[in-house]
């Protein structure tokens, strides 16, 4: 409610981490490019713009252009991913739209980055949403809840809190301690693997 403030604040934590180690860059974890104008004009020691985003399967639009050009600094995806439930979807199609959603997101994070001629020249990377679901987080905690949070941009068209792990815990009789991996995971895999060779 207060982003001149806020974002005031934000500068004069960034100097103090410079002051304590001027050599580590500093970043802001924002909402996709919401207030990105106030990071501009009132916090200008941010190194890197970090965003949480949730646009969709292929990738995040002009975000990248629109850090360079409001920002001109590195950016980062703080957090990005989908759900691997769905309604309308049985659990192996929402898993696979959960995969291409990743596979559309990280390659996108790829193509922005510094190297690629097409590319905005300014992604330093990403964070993937998330390695494990979380139970616990909505509706009964010893469930895991298939009720909609909020509409997104996800198979089936909403936002599944829990569902969100490229890891799974299975049907919870195993819980907290098994781990099923997604097709989401394997996508990564791939990816990784292909820059190795």
């Amino acid at each position: 409610k207060k982003p001149v403030e806020y974002y005031t604040f934000i500068n004069d934590v960034a100097k103090r981490i410079k002051e304590i180690d001027p050599t580590r860059p500093v970043a802001i974890c924002n909402g996709d490019i919401i207030q990105m104008d106030y990071v501009a004009k009132y916090a200008p020691l941010i190194d890197i713009y970090g965003a949480n985003i949730y646009r969709g399967d292929y990738g995040f639009g002009a975000f990248w252009d629109d850090v360079r050009r409001v920002l001109d600094r590195p950016a980062f995806i703080t957090e990005y991913g989908a759900p691997a439930f769905a309604k309308g979807f049985d659990l192996m199609e929402a898993e696979e739209a959960q995969g291409r959603y990743h596979r559309g997101n990280w390659l996108d994070i790829e193509y922005n980055s510094a190297g690629h001629d097409d590319g905005a020249g300014n992604s330093v990377g990403g964070v993937v949403f998330e390695w494990l679901d979380e139970w616990w987080k909505n509706y009964e905690p010893t469930l895991h809840d298939k009720k909609a949070d909020v509409i997104g941009p996800f198979a089936g068209g909403y936002y599944f809190e829990e569902w969100f792990g490229i890891v799974g815990q299975g049907n919870g009789r195993n819980s907290p301690f098994m781990r099923q991996l997604r097709k989401a995971y394997f996508v990564y895999e791939e990816l990784w693997n292909r820059r190795k060779r």
